[in-house]
């Protein structure tokens, strides 16, 4: 039995705490976004509360963004954003939450099995990843949270458009 004492071992574990890492900015870029639109649009119409789980914020935003006055071009950015996230967070779930099976301390090489539930039970699915593979998806997580950053600045602005607006009415 090995003591995953190596330098190999290492780098495989050092990866998976960047992807944990570079994914909790995402969630944070996400967390702030809906905090702004939730709380400066009062969109309570869209949930009650500020959502928790990731696939409730990402229906959220979806939902938040086409009834924003956007340009057509900035709709399907933010769609294909969002799209983007939802696909990175599979990959991302099976890294995180995949249980190693198996792992070839020498080449950073792994496999993992989580359990899905389903109708009828329990469905294993097994993920094979590397060192590489996991750094990958680091790498696109801080990309995306990067999106949340710049995509967040610019829903500010709208809000901002969308207060002067209202209060002009208001006159």
């Amino acid at each position: 039995m090995s003591n995953y004492d190596s330098p190999q071992a290492n780098e495989f574990f050092a990866a998976l705490g960047r992807l944990t890492i570079s994914w909790a900015h995402l969630e944070l870029g996400l967390d702030s976004m809906i905090h702004v639109i939730h709380h400066g649009l009062g969109n309570r119409q869209y949930e009650n509360e500020t959502p928790r789980a990731l696939s409730r914020k990402l229906k959220y935003l979806r939902k938040a963004f086409k009834r924003m006055p956007l340009p057509e071009e900035t709709q399907a950015q933010l769609a294909d954003w969002l799209d983007e996230i939802e696909t990175a967070s599979e990959a991302r779930h099976d890294m995180i939450h995949g249980a190693v099976i198996e792992h070839s301390e020498e080449t950073g090489d792994a496999q993992l099995i989580r359990l899905l539930h389903n109708k009828t039970g329990l469905k294993q699915k097994r993920v094979s990843v590397t060192t590489k593979s996991i750094l990958e998806a680091a790498v696109k997580a801080q990309k995306l949270s990067g999106y949340a950053l710049k995509y967040g600045v610019g829903i500010q602005d709208v809000l901002v458009d969308i207060a002067q607006q209202s209060d002009e009415q208001d006159r």
